[in-house]
């Protein structure tokens, strides 16, 4: 389910709304921690928002013929790709204590 979701966000659904697509990706990681996904789900996210924070700064600088890569860029990415993964952990650390919230509520 988890790769499902992520693979329809890599299409049609983020593809028609840009702005959304961090929220979305975010979103997902939560559904599959409460939904009791595999831990790797998360670093898979992580990736999903490096690239989509990155995607287009790379290709203005492609095409504005700039320096592609520098040791300032390489600081940001790696700051960038850090924070990625841990937003990615704490939305998949929610989902999981949400579902350990309702399974203690449930009964």
């Amino acid at each position: 389910m988890t790769l499902l979701g992520f693979y329809l966000l890599a299409r049609g659904l983020a593809a028609r709304l840009p702005p959304m697509r961090a929220y979305l990706i975010v979103l997902t990681v939560a559904l599959a921690g409460f939904g009791d996904a595999p831990w790797w789900s998360f670093p898979l996210a992580g990736a999903c928002l490096t690239i989509d924070g990155w995607w287009a700064k790379i290709m203005a600088a492609h095409r504005h013929k700039s320096p592609l890569w520098s040791s300032k860029i390489t600081t940001y990415f790696i700051t960038g790709a850090l924070s990625d993964m841990c937003c990615a952990a704490l939305s998949y650390g929610a989902g999981r204590l949400l579902r350990c919230w309702f399974a203690d509520w449930l009964g």
